[in-house]
């Protein structure tokens, strides 16, 4: 993180071990977020009696570039389970935030490079040779821009390769 854990208690002074717990549980934070840059916390302890009974209120204040949220959980009879209790449902966002980031900003595959090594166009087809010395199979149906009569050997191609029936073959082929 950027910044330093920040901390709060109010009302009460902390556990002894509480502290560690809290540390332990923002390095897991930081372990599903590796670009989180702040993280607040802070631990509420109740002023009395109500219909709910005596809980502890946790807040976690967590930033990553771009995008900031708050966890707010009031429940348990101690700060220890208020404390589990927030950091769960923190874990919880951040799993589903990384889950809908991986698919929206998914990086696009590199055109794979190849030499054109025969071509029959009274067929339809040919074949290139790639970077690594592999015989692909294409066709005229998978050259862009009606480029299948501008292809003769020698010339450098872009392609996207799939598993064809035969082995391997072009899907896209570019000039």
């Amino acid at each position: 993180m950027q910044t330093p854990l920040e901390l709060v208690s109010r009302d009460f002074k902390l556990p002894r071990g509480l502290r560690g717990t809290i540390e332990r549980r923002v390095a897991k934070l930081e372990a599903l977020a590796p670009r989180l840059t702040s993280c607040h916390v802070a631990v509420d302890r109740p002023h009395g009696r109500g219909r709910t009974g005596m809980l502890y209120q946790v807040r976690l204040d967590l930033r990553l570039p771009g995008k900031e949220f708050s966890v707010t959980r009031r429940s348990g009879e101690t700060p220890l389970d208020a404390v589990q209790g927030a950091f769960d449902a923190a874990e919880r966002r951040l799993r589903t935030s990384k889950g809908r980031r991986a698919t929206a900003w998914r990086p696009r595959e590199e055109p794979l490079h190849g030499r054109v090594t025969e071509v029959y166009p009274t067929a339809g087809y040919g074949f290139l040779e790639s970077v690594d010395g592999k015989r692909i199979y294409f066709d005229e149906r998978s050259v862009l821009h009606d480029g299948f009569g501008r292809l003769e050997p020698g010339v450098v191609v872009r392609y996207a390769e799939e598993d064809g029936a035969e082995g391997p073959q072009a899907s896209t082929v570019e000039v």
